[in-house]
């Protein structure tokens, strides 16, 4: 991790799009604060709050606002030609992916829990729904992780003239961001319905936590062996 973290931070445009990404639910409520009228803000919260279906919706706003990030998918691109040496010190894959996955949590866990901070305070839900908002947005940040690194352990951009093409041009982050798009409806689609079927929210909310703590046991072992491959001979440096 403490490698990693200078990586990220080493270049204002890794800077800017990691805490844009970080922060944006707040940016984008503060936005509509100040554009649109008090009364319709009004008018929006009054029928959303009381919806039946506010938590599970809110829980899907957060998780997909939380994994449209480029910071996993373009993990080893930002390395750019500084890669060579990821890969020639005695360090397995999984260990170097795993570090990766840290700095990963460490930046968008607590933005999580931020955001749902501050969705019980503006959407008034009811503190009980952490029971499931908290366990579901942990393991899908390990499920965004995973299917974002996975694309860049198998084609990562490491030949770049400026950073910005590591992350905004790397087709790694937009693959991962359509990926994350699917993973909510495979998961919300279900959910929904199960809702509008008569079950009641709150369990409905916990049956999405459990699916996502599956999906993230699944999908991180091999995630790591596939890492293990990648740096012990799958991957090479551009000429």
């Amino acid at each position: 991790v403490s490698r990693e973290r200078p990586l990220l931070f080493s270049n204002s445009t890794f800077i800017f799009e990691a805490v844009g990404e970080v922060l944006i639910l707040p940016i984008v409520l503060g936005v509509y604060a100040l554009v649109l009228p008090r009364a319709m803000v009004g008018q929006a919260l009054a029928f959303v709050t009381t919806a039946p279906w506010i938590g599970p919706a809110i829980l899907g706003v957060l998780v997909l606002m939380t994994n449209l990030t480029t910071v996993s998918s373009t993990s080893i691109s930002r390395e750019g030609r500084l890669f060579g040496l990821s890969l020639a010190i005695p360090v397995a894959g999984r260990t170097q992916v795993k570090a990766k996955l840290a700095l990963h949590l460490a930046l968008y866990g607590p933005a999580f829990l931020l955001d749902c901070a501050i969705a019980i305070v503006v959407f008034k839900l009811a503190p009980v729904a952490l029971v499931y908002f908290v366990p579901a947005g942990l393991a899908f940040q390990v499920v965004g992780f995973s299917a974002g690194m996975f694309l860049d352990l198998k084609r990562p951009m490491l030949k770049w003239t400026h950073p910005q093409q590591a992350m905004k041009n790397n087709t790694n982050a937009l693959g991962a961001m359509g990926g994350t798009a699917a993973m909510i409806a495979v998961v919300g689609g279900p959910a929904a319905l199960a809702i509008a079927n008569g079950v009641p929210p709150f369990l409905v909310g916990c049956a999405v936590a459990v699916a996502a703590v599956v999906l993230a046991a699944v999908l991180l072992p091999r995630l790591l062996a596939v890492a293990d491959r990648q740096y012990a001979g799958g991957l090479e440096m551009p000429g």
